[in-house]
């Protein structure tokens, strides 16, 4: 465990300050709420340390940690009913990304294309000479609990695409790995589609929001009528994201695509029809999917609301 103290400084002229200071990683072997609580305290009691000053603990939001009744949170309460328990808000908003992101299957979808495509780079020496020759900004991954680390490997793909794109085809070349062949022929057509650039504009623009506030919270002086004024900032801004910006994510993305030569309309495989068949349904089927990805996109929008709430 890492054990950090926060506290507040007075100086001889009676001037207050918020510290935070790393003061060690407390080996355990236990994973059980009792068996943690009981490490935390005789770590504090060998620093002399006295709990009965403690104002606050604040952990994450797992049950050993968290739990109401068994958690650590809850254990050192019992000796001290002024440790009040906080949710580390920084971490409580990587859960609202990570259900949003697993609301629906296209959203699954688009961070398990982003993440397979890092996967496929990083897994090679050559593969990743060769997209470095081609990009200023290296592909990162990610993780569901760390959304900073959703945000930089979005941010990473959105800028560099053309360049991911280059890096892309000249491994085509390959003929010969058959497996660098067949990755890069297979991610080009995942993501040189107008359906995956949406997606990318509209996560980039969402997630650059959330990691502003996620950086803000994490502040050594953060109290906790701050964190409750940036989150509720935070709702407005998703609030005007999704009653306002659609039409201006789609105007970006259909720029972006037109600035990389792919055609700005949503297409979708299907069984072979006939040609009146064809013709009947060409004419509706873009606006469809169009419909289709805006439903997507206001579900994962209303989760993070909700989430928010």
């Amino acid at each position: 465990m890492t054990q950090i103290i926060r506290y507040v400084k007075v100086t001889q002229n009676e001037k207050c300050s918020i510290e935070e200071r790393f003061v060690d990683f407390i080996e355990t072997k236990q994973k059980t709420g009792e068996g943690l609580a009981q490490d935390i305290l005789n770590k504090l009691q060998a620093d002399n340390l006295d709990i009965q000053n403690c104002r606050a603990q604040c952990y994450d939001n797992g049950a050993n940690m968290a739990g109401k009744y068994k958690g650590v949170q809850a254990r050192i309460i019992e000796v001290n009913k002024l440790a009040y328990f906080i949710p580390c808000s920084s971490h409580s908003l990587n859960l609202v990304g990570v259900h949003a992101a697993s609301v629906s299957p296209e959203m699954m979808t688009f961070f398990g294309i982003v993440q397979s495509l890092f996967v496929f780079f990083s897994s090679s020496p050559d593969r990743w000479d060769i997209l470095m020759s081609h990009v200023t900004v290296s592909l990162k991954k990610h993780c569901d609990s760390r959304w900073s680390l959703k945000k930089q490997a979005i941010s990473a793909v959105y800028k560099e695409l053309p360049n991911i794109f280059k890096a892309l085809e000249d491994l085509t070349q390959f003929r010969k790995n058959e497996e660098t062949y067949s990755g890069a022929k297979n991610f080009l057509k995942q993501i040189k589609n107008f359906h995956f650039i949406c997606s990318l504009v509209v996560w980039n623009n969402i997630l650059e929001q959330i990691d502003n506030v996620n950086v803000l919270l994490q502040k050594k002086t953060i109290t906790v009528s701050i964190a409750s004024k940036l989150i509720e900032s935070l709702k407005n801004i998703i609030n005007t994201i999704r009653n306002e910006k659609f039409p201006n994510f789609l105007q970006e993305s259909i720029d972006l695509a037109k600035s990389l030569d792919i055609d700005p309309v949503f297409k979708e495989s299907r069984k072979r029809k006939t040609k009146k068949q064809f013709d009947y349904e060409a004419s509706d089927e873009s606006a469809n999917l169009n419909e289709k990805f805006r439903v997507a996109y206001l579900e994962a929008i209303d989760t993070i609301i909700e989430q928010l709430n």
